[in-house]
């Protein structure tokens, strides 16, 4: 089963990258995103409970962006950030015990939520996906992407003019990275 779950996201994720071959606007770009979304719902269908099927969520929510759906693509990102209420139950202060697998996920889905939002100019909500993010994931740095989600989070920051907190998110950034 697992050759057969990791061959269909597979196929799923190259039917997206091969529309990135195309213009955004082109017939045939359209063609191969719609081709990824179709093959990504079957997979969903078949493995929808599969750490994998919070992945391909991902994927998902980047071609619904291609097609220019911000917010379907936010929303898909949403559902690969639930992820964290299969891990049940939550601590007294809000943390999922969730797996490094899952965190891994989960974090990868908040910087790409965050990345959807600086297109939007849409700083705020970036510090706020950010610090839920923090505040329900145990040992959140860790994560492969949790720096990310840290950098993410001190850009908005900027961004927005608050450079007391950007200075301080940038400064646990260094001390978690070594840099």
């Amino acid at each position: 089963e697992i050759p057969f779950l990791v061959a269909f996201y597979g196929l799923g994720k190259i039917h997206y990258y091969h529309a990135l071959i195309f213009p955004g606007d082109s017939p045939g770009g359209k063609r191969m995103v719609q081709q990824s979304l179709e093959t990504l719902e079957e997979f969903d269908l078949e493995f929808g409970d599969s750490l994998a099927a919070f992945e391909a969520k991902l994927t998902t929510a980047l071609c619904h962006f291609r097609l220019g759906d911000l917010e379907r693509a936010l929303g898909d990102c949403d559902d690969a950030i639930e992820l964290r209420t299969r891990f049940e139950p939550r601590s007294k202060d809000g943390v999922y015990p969730v797996d490094k697998n899952a965190a891994d996920v989960i974090a990868v889905a908040v910087v790409q939520k965050a990345m959807l939002l600086k297109e939007q100019k849409e700083y705020a909500k970036i510090i706020e996906a950010a610090k839920d993010y923090f505040a329900s994931i145990p040992d959140a740095l860790s994560a492969q992407q949790g720096p990310g989600v840290l950098a993410a989070q001190a850009d908005a920051h900027l961004e927005l003019g608050e450079t007391d907190a950007a200075t301080a998110a940038a400064q646990r950034l260094q001390e978690t990275v070594g840099v």
